[in-house]
């Protein structure tokens, strides 16, 4: 009985974080240990160049001489003879055709 309470106790310090000895908390901090030093390694010796005639701000652009959009004109012909084309040919559980020029 009293290491169902100790282990209820664990989880209550885990849930808290009062407990530096839980399992999270150790590798939380190896995870951070480790990547202070990897950020030690990288080395900083890049350099940015900027070009003086670049212009790095938002602007609107101009897209007012668009041509007005047009859809093809042959899309929904081509759709429409496709699903036709798909579902003519259907036959049923006995091999006989149920669609189509067949009907």
């Amino acid at each position: 009985m009293a290491n169902i309470f100790m282990k209820i106790g664990e989880w209550i310090d885990d849930i808290q974080g009062y407990s530096k000895k839980t399992e999270i908390f150790k590798q939380i901090k190896e995870a951070d240990e480790i990547n202070n030093k990897l950020q030690a390694n990288i080395p900083s010796n890049l350099s940015y160049e900027t070009h003086s005639e670049a212009i790095y701000t938002s602007r609107l652009l101009n897209f007012n001489n668009l041509p007005e959009p047009k859809n093809s004109d042959d899309y929904y012909n081509q759709y429409y003879n496709i699903i036709s084309m798909e579902y003519s040919d259907i036959e049923d559980k006995n091999g006989k055709l149920i669609g189509g020029a067949a009907n």
